[in-house]
């Protein structure tokens, strides 16, 4: 479970908030700073200064304020000051206080190799560190006249004239007597290690407890942004003849932030640190975490490891609200396969395509079939006429009167498919006294790029009115059917938060898959789509990845299986190799890897996990759409696919196919070690 003793959000004192409100207001490309960072040392002593600033062009200096309104006497040992509510008090002189938690920081800072450089040959800190002491009451006139006395080194204690605006401080800084001048500023790297000395819990950990990284500021900030819950729970009885307007008047309540990132941004880490956050700040709060599918939830809920926040897969929610009447649900694929499939064949169509359209229609509520003739359709790997679209309307029509009678015979969703799941989920919290109904203080979604219309239905049904909706997403690695925020009912404008790093795969990586999109028109032109700083120095390097020629299959596996077994000897566990396949049918040839611990799956699967190796295989049938033609818009459908695939690797990726690349993958070649 994170530990989350984190800085003091709110300065106790009058004087530490005046502080506190001056420091976030100087410029955050040059100064970063900790509010009473906790430090424990090896013999448990705890060390907790006011402040530290991290000055990026100058040094570290750390602060110490006083809310004292008088000074009464001060020697080099001791004040004798009056407090606020007129008591008189004996303290130790505040400079010795505060010197005494500069040398305990710089101790700290000892302990961190990253923290040094050699200087004429000798170790030393790559940067001066300081203390200052800020009386926040007392005239500067009066801490002029009490130097001598407190035998106060100047520059090392300041009254309120100083702390009035940023500029005036910000010149204080400059006029300390720093031990040395910087030849250059603090880089982002020396600045993560500082944060961590400073918050520990920052640190981001691999499976194995090392560490891999440091929170980024905007994912830290994002993390701890505090939220207003409601003083009580708020029952609202839905009506199921109106529950469509109920819910869209419920749509300008919620508290809704989306957190948008780039492939490997830390989105994930952004969204499971913000549950723990939440539910050690609001501990009475209700909290779950929704993922797409039951890996990426398993996968969160050992990362987060705590039994006040509940992690759960969509559906299995779904399964506990429709509660007994639930059934497993079919496949429309069988359906059709036994009752439609010479029809589609005639109209130039498959039984997967049709599968895929009948689901797209329940997803977005497009029951009637005069308004689906022309609705806009995009992106099916083929275009839709209407000729081939009243087909899909006669099968459709002819599939829901089967189901019709299924339940009204059943009085159960016996027969339902898994787009009527969310429905079926929709029409049980619809009643008057389902206990899920408006039950959660804050629903979080992770990989919510795929989340469907009709998910959301049920999600905002299971919030309360004045609940908060923490979304995480990233557009271009939707691998299912995309749908905008707008669509789905939910108004995100003016609440988004980008993160444009990506982290966790290395550059090399980065750049490949990026030139996937950069070089398809309907993904690098769409709004949507994020571009990466791909210059960031929080981006690791690495090597190129491997695009491998196969003569056939058998050459395929056999090569995979002998690079898995070099990484195995590397010290990779099998845990953190992947060998991810754009085709279920495909699977089969690379089950007994299965067995060895690696984790072999579908794209499907894949959403929101993370492995050191990445394989991705049969790349020469990814584009193939059986006898049916293709659009521009298919293409760029799998090479999104293909990018979430790649994106998975943090270190190591490896591609392959057998006998011809597909041309859509040529964007590729450039950034990419090709090898037979």
């Amino acid at each position: 479970m994170f530990s989350l003793s984190s800085p003091q959000e709110r300065p106790s004192t009058h004087g530490e908030r005046l502080v506190a409100a001056l420091l976030n207001k100087l410029p955050k490309d040059e100064y970063f700073f900790a509010a009473e960072p906790r430090l424990v040392d090896r013999d448990e002593r705890e060390w907790q200064p006011d402040f530290v600033l991290v000055c990026r062009k100058m040094g570290v200096v750390v602060i110490e304020v006083k809310d004292w309104v008088e000074v009464i006497s001060v020697n080099a040992k001791q004040v004798r000051v009056r407090r606020r509510d007129g008591e008189k008090e004996t303290h130790p002189n505040p400079v010795i206080t505060c010197k005494n938690y500069a040398h305990a920081l710089a101790d700290f800072f000892e302990k961190r190799d990253e923290l040094h450089h050699k200087h004429r040959g000798k170790r030393k800190l790559k940067f001066p560190w300081h203390h200052l002491v800020i009386l926040a009451n007392i005239d500067s006139a009066t801490v002029e006249q009490l130097a001598p006395n407190a035998v106060w080194a100047k520059g090392t204690v300041i009254g309120r004239g100083e702390i009035t605006n940023e500029t005036k401080f910000a010149h204080v800084l400059k006029e300390i007597n720093w031990h040395f001048n910087l030849q250059r500023p603090i880089d982002n790297a020396t600045l993560n290690v500082l944060r961590e000395v400073l918050d520990p819990p920052l640190i981001v950990e691999d499976e194995d407890g090392r560490p891999r990284g440091t929170v980024t500021i905007p994912q830290a900030n994002l993390i701890r942004e505090p939220i207003k819950m409601p003083a009580a729970q708020m029952s609202l009885p839905f009506d199921s003849d109106d529950l469509p307007a109920e819910v869209s008047q419920l749509v300008d309540n919620f508290t809704v932030r989306l957190v948008r990132g780039v492939a490997g941004s830390g989105k994930s880490l952004v969204l499971i640190r913000r549950a723990a956050y939440l539910a050690q700040q609001h501990p009475n709060a209700r909290i779950c975490v929704l993922t797409f599918n039951k890996d990426l939830a398993h996968n969160l809920q050992q990362k987060l490891n705590t039994p006040a926040v509940e992690v759960v897969n969509f559906h299995k929610k779904c399964t506990e609200i429709i509660g007994p009447k639930w059934k497993s649900p079919t496949q429309v694929e069988h359906w059709l396969e036994k009752n439609a499939a010479h029809e589609i064949a005639d109209a130039g169509l498959t039984v997967d395509f049709v599968a895929r359209e009948i689901g797209w229609r329940k997803d977005v509520g497009l029951l009637d079939n005069n308004l689906y003739l022309t609705a806009n359709r995009r992106g099916r790997g083929t275009s839709l006429p209407v000729s081939k679209r009243m087909v899909i309307n006669t099968i459709f029509a002819r599939y829901q009167q089967v189901q019709r009678a299924s339940f009204q015979a059943n009085r159960s969703m016996l027969g339902a498919d898994w787009e009527d799941v969310p429905h079926f989920a929709a029409g049980e919290l619809s009643t008057a006294d389902h206990p899920l109904k408006a039950a959660y203080d804050v629903i979080m979604l992770d990989e919510a790029q795929d989340f469907a219309p009709s998910w959301m239905t049920v999600i905002k049904l299971m919030l309360k009115p004045e609940g908060t909706l923490f979304i995480c997403d990233d557009p271009t690695q939707s691998i299912f059917r995309y749908f905008s925020w707008a669509e789905k009912g939910i108004n995100v404008v003016g609440r988004t938060r980008v993160l444009r790093i990506p982290f966790r795969n290395t550059r090399s990586i980065a750049y490949a898959a990026h030139a996937l999109i950069e070089a398809d028109p309907n993904l690098s032109n769409s709004e949507d789509i994020i571009r990466p700083n791909l210059d960031s120095t929080e981006v690791p390097d690495g090597v190129a990845p491997a695009l491998l020629k196969c003569r056939d299959l058998t050459e395929e596996v056999r090569l995979t299986e002998a690079q898995i077994r070099q990484h195995l000897d590397a010290g990779v566990t099998a845990g953190e190799i992947a060998v991810l396949i754009h085709n279920k049918r495909l699977v089969k040839h690379w089950v007994h890897l299965r067995n060895r611990g690696c984790y072999v799956e579908t794209f499907d699967k894949m959403k929101g996990l993370e492995f050191r190796v990445v394989f991705v295989p049969h790349l020469q049938t990814a584009f193939e759409a059986g006898s049916m033609p293709t659009d521009t818009e298919f293409i760029s459908t799998v090479r999104r696919r293909i990018f979430t695939a790649m994106t998975r690797a943090r270190e190591s990726l490896i591609l392959s196919y057998q006998g011809q690349c597909p041309a859509a993958l040529d964007p590729l070649k450039p950034y990419v070690r090709e090898a037979l």
